[in-house]
């Protein structure tokens, strides 16, 4: 599984969700069926690192199988997908900017590999609700 770093806008202290699709060199939607994934972000400025895992923050990170997919101009399919639904008590913790750095990592039978990396730029977040 070979990844390019990809860039993200995350509405700060707005609920946000988002689904990985993970696809072989063939273009096909690889089976994540017993699969365990750790999403990992990180920031300098200010000081951020945050970890979920399908085991241990199902509501957080987990994966969903069989999904339909909609891509924007293209036809539906159906695969796997992992998903990250991300709070505003999470989202709020993100800087201003493309300074946060993610990165998901699967693990399945002793295996831990990267399969996604990027950024978060992170925007918004001027709601006075805490």
């Amino acid at each position: 599984m070979t990844c390019s770093p990809t860039v993200i806008g995350l509405p700060i202290g707005s609920d946000a969700a988002y689904g990985f699709v993970f696809k072989d060199e063939a273009d096909v939607p690889v089976d994540l069926a017993g699969t365990e994934f750790v999403f990992r972000m990180a920031a300098k400025y200010p000081a951020l690192a945050l970890e979920f895992t399908t085991t241990a923050d199902p509501a957080v990170l987990y994966v969903e199988e069989d999904a339909t997919i909609t891509p924007v101009g293209k036809p539906a399919y159906v695969a796997d997908w992992l998903v990250l639904r991300l709070a505003p008590s999470i989202t709020r913790q993100i800087p201003v900017g493309a300074l946060t750095t993610w990165e998901i990592e699967r693990r399945k039978d002793g295996d831990q590999r990267n399969w996604g990396v990027g950024m978060f730029s992170g925007y918004g977040g001027m709601n006075p609700d805490a």
